[in-house]
């Protein structure tokens, strides 16, 4: 039975995956904001703002208001680390 659980477990990890890649394939942007950022990576959007601002992806502050920009080729980067 425990098998049987980790072998679901791993088929949706392998659709998630999946999933972002198509995602990512299919986006044609250049720069994303934060919501749409996240999206492409597959994470929250409070998270890709947590590791902007702790300097761990690079991004374009655009306003007063703190919000960012970031380019395709920085959030690559970021999923190659």
């Amino acid at each position: 039975m425990e098998n049987e659980l980790n072998l679901v477990d791993e088929i949706e990890i392998l659709r998630q995956r999946v999933e972002l890649l198509i995602t990512q394939i299919q986006s044609p942007k250049e720069v994303f904001n934060t919501k749409d950022g996240a999206k492409f990576l597959g994470v929250s959007a409070r998270y890709l703002n947590m590791i902007a601002n702790d300097g761990l992806i690079r991004h374009k502050i655009i306003n007063a208001k703190g919000e960012k920009l970031f380019k395709r080729e920085w959030l690559l980067e970021w999923l190659e680390q």
